[in-house]
Formats: structure tokens, sequence, C-alpha cells
């Protein structure tokens, strides 16, 4: 079966490929589906905004391109932004601008 007819729950990646990641990846990145919810993503943006990664860093472990991470990263500073705001705006109006 192809890869790209796979369903998103069945694990297609190799046993000796999850137990290393098993060994040195947090649990929330350990998706087989390769699809980024955005539980993965807010983990990751986080251990970015905390230093304990880099941009290159999950780019490179995650096989993305650095400006997806880096849009995600905008994404969530400015969400984070919004939400600190004395009258936050809908998320909706805060997207139109």
């Amino acid at each position: 079966m192809a890869a790209a007819t796979t369903r998103p729950d069945t694990c297609t990646t190799p046993p000796s490929t999850l137990a290393a990641l098993s060994r040195r990846t947090p649990a929330i990145w350990r998706c087989c589906s390769g699809r980024w919810t955005a539980r993965r993503k807010t983990a990751l943006v986080l251990e970015i905004i905390q230093g304990k990664t880099t941009v290159a860093e999950a780019s490179r472990a995650h096989d993305l391109p650095p400006s997806e991470i880096e849009g995600w990263v905008d994404e969530g500073k400015r969400g984070m932004e919004n939400a600190l705001k004395a009258n936050p705006q809908d998320v909706r109006d805060q997207y139109e601008r």
C-alpha cells in the first residue's frame, strides 16, 4: 500500500526508527501519521520560544522547511499577544487584518 493511501492512524514508520524516536523524542512528537496537529505544533513552538531548540534544529529533526516552522512561531506569538490583551479580538477579526 502506498504511503499516500494509508490511513492517518496507520503507522508506516519502521520499528527501528520508532525505537530510536522513543528514546530521544518527546512523546508529543511521536505521531506516526505524519500529521501536524495543533497540539504538536504548539509543543514545538513552545520549545522554540523557551530556547530548548532552534528553528534550524526542529527543521532538520522533523524534515520541515524552516519557513513553515517560523510561520507557526509567528502565529503562536500573535495568538499569545491577542490572548493577553485587555480586550482580545475575536479570532476571525484577528485574521482579517
